[in-house]
């Protein structure tokens, strides 16, 4: 049937056919003038999957309903004219439907699913299919140009892998049915495009807004000071005050916080120098280091050590220290590289708000010398957290950006609204 003037196809037949390649074959058969295809049972499988829809048939306005069970193109009806699809299939597909720019809806039985983009480049679409969300990683251009979509709240809370988000128009073509959309604090968002969440032009007001800004995660990373190696996460190459790992962002925290240190890191030759793993200035101040008898300290909030108690720490071995500030207590843990707890210190703690910065490898206090006895930090295992969020989590610092120009609330978000996304080291664009 690669027929290149074929208008209308109606199939009255027993069992459902396949339709792959049936209207068009590569560039060389296409048949730009077919509008409609029907099938008795109203249903076409494609067990082998659908190839050559897009562009062949720009003229194509409707189909039966679709079993899809394989191997279907990302990009199968790009540029058609259809309005409506009703996709019953029994799996999840990774799927696209760019550029259908006369689509209104999209029914499905199960999850239409894309492993990474999930194009909806329509402006008629007005109701969006059922959608899994975990797996989309790179979704820059999700929802664009939709000024006619429904009321519609999109949670991507769950999805830890996401890069970039884009659900965005214009100001010819605004998405005012977006009126919700949060995201995971957990989620990297490391994508070097900018702005790394684009919601321009969109329906969400100031309350929407600010449950977005909520939701984000914190962007705070490590910045190289002087010449430690980096290499597979791990930091080395500590030489005392002049190379270290800093973090990019200081922390306002108090006694009554909840601030969690977490840390892997392996020793080299101890010795009677003081060394820190990771040190907190000021008042408030976090430090593991080791001194005369190979012994980890707690260092809480008057600056005074306390001791944990720890004499056995071998050369050349991993073990995790372990900070946490809450309830006006400052709990410190050492343990070896399996998590079996060698000792443990807890002090109580008072103290008001402070605002410090967090340094790994760099060495201070009495009798220091160039020779740390830290030889390595494991930045992909260690972290931070402020009230069971991740603030630091072993990533470099880099720029990152949520684009909010013409959205229905931008004009009524406060100065304090605003600085959710700064004080999270995010940058605001609002034109």
């Amino acid at each position: 049937m690669k027929e290149q003037g074929i208008l209308q196809a109606i199939f009255n037949l027993d069992n459902a056919i396949n339709l792959n390649n049936a209207f068009s074959d590569t560039a060389t058969y296409k048949n730009p003038i077919l509008k409609s295809i029907d099938a008795k049972g109203n249903q076409i499988t494609t067990n082998s999957g659908i190839t050559y829809f897009n562009y062949n048939n720009t003229s194509l306005e409707h189909l039966p309903e679709l079993i899809i069970n394989t191997n279907v193109s990302s990009e199968p009806f790009t540029s058609t004219k259809l309005k409506y699809l009703n996709i019953k299939n029994n799996s999840n597909l990774n799927t696209r439907f760019p550029y259908m720019y006369n689509l209104e809806k999209i029914d499905s039985s199960n999850n239409i699913v894309s492993q990474n983009r999930s194009f909806f480049t329509n402006i008629h679409l007005k109701q969006l299919p059922k959608l899994s969300y975990n797996e989309m990683s790179t979704l820059d251009s999700f929802i664009t140009n939709a000024s006619n979509l429904y009321s519609t709240d999109i949670d991507l809370s769950n999805n830890k892998n996401l890069k970039i988000l884009g659900i965005y128009g214009n100001s010819s073509y605004r998405i005012n049915g977006l009126k919700s959309l949060k995201v995971s604090n957990e989620a990297p968002f490391d994508s070097t495009t900018s702005p790394q969440i684009n919601v321009s032009y969109t329906g969400l007001d100031r309350t929407a807004l600010v449950n977005l800004f909520n939701s984000m995660p914190y962007n705070v990373g490590y910045e190289i000071v002087g010449s430690p190696m980096i290499v597979d996460g791990i930091a080395s190459n500590f030489l005392g005050r002049s190379s270290y790992v800093g973090v990019s962002q200081s922390l306002t925290y108090n006694s009554n916080s909840n601030v969690h240190v977490h840390i892997r890191f392996k020793t080299s030759t101890l010795s009677a120098d003081t060394n820190t793993i990771i040190q907190c200035n000021d008042m408030g101040g976090i430090s593991f280091l080791y001194t005369y008898s190979n012994i980890i300290f707690c260092v809480p909030a008057s600056g005074n050590g306390g001791d944990i108690g720890y004499y056995n720490m071998q050369s050349n071995t991993w073990y995790v220290a372990d900070v946490t500030i809450s309830n006006n207590q400052t709990v410190c843990n050492l343990y070896d590289d399996n998590g079996t707890l060698l000792a443990s210190k807890t002090r109580e703690t008072t103290f008001s708000d402070v605002t410090n910065t967090f340094y790994f490898g760099l060495q201070y206090g009495y009798d220091v010398k160039d020779l740390p006895v830290v030889n390595s930090v494991d930045l992909t295992n260690t972290y931070i957290e402020v009230d069971g969020q991740p603030w630091f989590r072993g990533q470099p610092a880099m720029n990152k950006s949520i684009d909010i120009t013409g959205t229905s609330g931008l004009q009524d978000l406060t100065v304090e609204d605003k600085a959710i996304v700064t004080d999270k080291g995010w940058s605001l664009i609002t034109q």
